[in-house]
């Protein structure tokens, strides 16, 4: 077979075009009026020797858009339709709406109940629940402190409720954020701490007035007035008893012995209503201030006049002492 010529069918290599053959009815492909070649449908097997001829393409279809790339929240790439039928249902808005206020609502629990987390904000020293107790306990919520009413054991109450007593009060009610929380105890501690400045100081004046009643240092002076009295002109007339009783045994005149005759030293004799005789004597080692001592009809009189009470008389004589009390002025031994 001559070089140039090829075998029609063979599987290996394409059919060659001969000038000079007439074309087959079944292989022809009918020419246009505008005398342009027409596509090449051939399917035979591309020979070892050539290049391998380009795959049929698929009938044109029209390309969508390109589609638009954006990022969810999340960080996954999504991918957004542009047909406007299927994006009806299925496009993702590429503006992610913000997710802060749910989380907001999240991390909100107040009124949630003591096992609530608490935030650090919220936590501190409550000058209302130390100050106010009870009634900042009422106005928020906090039932525990109503302890504070317990007698002996308010007071540590009120230390508790200055120590905890925020964090309760966000575990007991529903508040929409912490800075409406701070701003409503903000107000308890600056309305505790004004009525604390006026109550504190009215509670002391009022205990010192109770206390001076119960006291009545006025009639206690008196009371120690006339107990000191008592004492003295009691003191004296034991020594003007003891006298008496002296000078009788010894012999002495009644005349001698109720007068304020001088001591004399050497007989041991002397009147018992002369304070030196009383004194030397050894009856007494000092007249109390303010004693005065007088005589009468076989008697001796002492008294102690006060401003206070009124003047206090002993009389003695030898049989008796008899204490009397007289309205001041009063200066007669009878």
């Amino acid at each position: 077979m001559p070089e140039d010529t090829q075998d029609i069918n063979s599987p290996l290599s394409p059919p060659m075009p001969d000038e000079n053959k007439t074309v087959p009815p079944d292989l022809g492909v009918a020419q246009s009026s505008t005398n342009q070649d027409p596509p090449s449908t051939d399917t035979s097997l591309p020979s070892s020797d050539s290049n391998p001829p380009a795959r049929i393409p698929d009938p044109p279809v029209q390309k969508p858009d390109p589609p638009t790339q954006s990022f969810s929240p999340s960080g996954e790439q999504d991918t957004i339709k542009t047909d406007p039928v299927a994006s009806s249902s299925t496009t993702i808005d590429p503006i992610a709406p913000s997710v802060s206020p749910v989380v907001a609502t999240t991390d909100n629990t107040s009124g949630q109940g003591s096992s609530a987390v608490v935030p650090e904000e919220v936590k501190g020293w409550s000058w209302g629940g130390f100050l106010l107790s009870w009634i900042w306990a009422v106005g928020n919520s906090v039932w525990i402190g109503l302890i504070a009413l317990v007698p002996y054991v308010g007071f540590v109450m009120s230390i508790i409720l200055g120590i905890k007593g925020r964090e309760w009060a966000w575990q007991a009610k529903r508040y929409e954020s912490v800075e409406q929380f701070k701003k409503t105890q903000h107000k308890w501690d600056m309305w505790s701490i004004v009525l604390a400045l006026l109550i504190i100081p009215a509670t002391i004046f009022i205990m010192i007035l109770i206390v001076i009643v119960a006291i009545n240092p006025v009639g206690r002076i008196k009371e120690a007035d006339a107990a000191k009295v008592n004492s003295d002109v009691r003191e004296v007339g034991t020594a003007i008893s003891a006298c008496i009783a002296n000078q009788t045994a010894m012999g002495v005149s009644a005349d001698q012995t109720y007068s304020k005759s001088a001591w004399d030293a050497s007989t041991k004799k002397g009147g018992c209503a002369d304070s030196a005789t009383l004194i030397q004597g050894n009856y007494i080692s000092l007249i109390p201030s303010g004693i005065t001592i007088t005589t009468g009809t076989s008697k001796i009189c002492a008294y102690k006049a006060t401003g206070n009470e009124p003047t206090l008389y002993a009389s003695w004589d030898s049989n008796q002492r008899q204490v009397v009390t007289s309205p001041n002025g009063t200066t007669t031994c009878n």
